[in-house]
């Protein structure tokens, strides 16, 4: 069966790689370019999943590792120019995402384990920003090999973005291999609660941190009242946002109730709008969206596993776009730092885990298993590592490559561990029992 994957796949990327040849010397520009890349994508995405479960390897990483085959870095059937057209399908894998992360989060569990998930999120991001501040620091200030080109004065701001970016997990990567694997139990719920506790302080602490530094590359640093009063209006109107919808939706279910895929979908259309015209935060908002409909709405249900379904296509090309857009080059260049930065996170990241799960006296799985749960980053620090090089000239692309790097290191590794985590938890593939406990009931299985 892995045989006849592969050479599916091989089929499909020779009629790619050689496309012009088969048309007849036709090239593709424009709105043809971009369709033929996503049916490329969706179609090759379709037997690296078959190929991902017989290699028991997550979905996720199957994509990613596509994405680079795929892409510039490989055989470059997916140019670069090409990814920044499909910037729509990041908005919505974020979107998706986190509407299936706050459908995961109860209200009755939120009230028992909330001040204990913040608790956690809390202490893990203080250790991990502390511990790689500390020891990054004094490398970047002696020039160790990879920081040469940061001047001496700017090493504490460079050692702090790395120690806030440190600091993230990514709910893209959390929330796709729950979705992949239907885990539903303690490891599952608090892991997506505190990997969005977690990046939501860190996206604060960057703000204030890249403020402090040149005021976004701009002149003076901005005032940090003037950060504060930005950034909690930011999350009120989040917030706020995200309830609103939550209650149409709801009302939606109610009163019609039909056509879930494409209404799930319109949902995540309008989040995203909404953020960027508002300027909101589209993980806040879509969480507060999902967790409102899954509380308060009798058919809730409905539109939960509407977006797990309208998910997958989303996913696929958003995680092999991903994978394609990755700067292997960077990789290349700074492995050698980037591993050391990659190891050192890690281990801060186990070790505040379990001094922060012993400290709020957390269960037994959650001290053993936990942490694994944080070790991907995807969109948030992808994002912040970006902002770096746009907004800091000459010394912050240096250390965004090396972010970059890092980053691509966690995307692989990252996924593997947590899927594992929940398979040890006996929390994964559990679609039968989540559904009864929605209140529906599976259909029976066809002969």
């Amino acid at each position: 069966m892995i045989k006849r994957q592969v050479l599916a796949l091989t089929i499909i990327f020779v009629i790619m790689g050689n496309l012009s040849f088969f048309l007849g010397g036709k090239s593709f520009t424009g709105a043809s370019a971009v369709t033929i890349t996503l049916g490329f994508i969706l179609l090759g995405g379709f037997f690296v999943s078959k190929l991902a479960e017989r290699m028991a390897l997550p979905l996720l990483t199957g994509y990613l590792l596509f994405g680079v085959l795929a892409g510039p870095a490989a055989l470059n059937i997916i140019e670069r120019p090409r990814i920044a057209e499909f910037s729509l399908i990041n908005t919505l894998a974020f979107a998706y995402i986190a509407l299936s992360v706050g459908a995961e989060i109860e209200w009755d569990f939120l009230k028992r384990q909330g001040k204990k998930m913040l608790g956690i999120g809390m202490v893990n991001v203080f250790i991990v920003f502390t511990g790689i501040l500390m020891v990054f620091y004094p490398l970047i200030h002696f020039g160790f090999p990879g920081f040469s080109s940061v001047p001496l004065g700017a090493a504490v701001g460079a050692a702090l973005i790395m120690a806030a970016i440190g600091a993230t997990s990514s709910p893209a990567a959390t929330g796709a291999i729950v979705n992949e694997t239907r885990a539903r139990g303690e490891l599952t719920e608090n892991t997506l609660g505190i990997v969005v506790i977690k990046d939501i302080l860190v996206i604060a602490l960057f703000t204030m941190i890249l403020a402090w530094i040149r005021g976004g590359g701009q002149g003076e640093p901005l005032p940090v009242d003037e950060v504060l009063h930005a950034i909690i209006a930011e999350t009120g109107f989040s917030l706020l946002a995200g309830a609103l919808l939550g209650a149409f939706v709801a009302f939606y279910l109610k009163t019609m109730g039909n056509l879930m895929l494409l209404f799930s979908f319109g949902v995540a259309v309008i989040s995203g709008a909404l953020s960027t015209l508002m300027h909101l935060n589209v993980l806040l908002l879509c969480v507060t969206t999902g967790f409102v409909v899954r509380n308060f709405s009798a058919e809730g249900h409905k539109f939960v596993r509407a977006v797990e379904k309208g998910a997958l296509p989303i996913f696929i090309v958003f995680f092999s776009l991903t994978g394609a857009s990755l700067n292997t080059e960077a990789l290349r260049q700074m492995w050698a730092v980037a591993l050391i930065y990659f190891v050192v996170r890690v281990m801060l990241m186990y070790a505040a885990t379990a001094f922060a799960t012993r400290l709020l006296d957390a269960s037994p799985l959650l001290r053993r298993l936990l942490w694994r749960g944080f070790v991907s980053q995807a969109g948030v620090s992808l994002g912040l590592a970006l902002i770096v090089r746009d907004r800091i000239p000459g010394w912050g692309e240096t250390l965004a490559t090396l972010i970059i790097a890092e980053i691509t290191i966690c995307e692989i590794i990252g996924p593997i561990v947590f899927k594992r985590a929940l398979i040890q938890a006996g929390e994964a593939f559990k679609q039968e029992e989540s559904t009864l406990r929605r209140g529906f009931v599976p259909p029976p299985p066809s002969h």
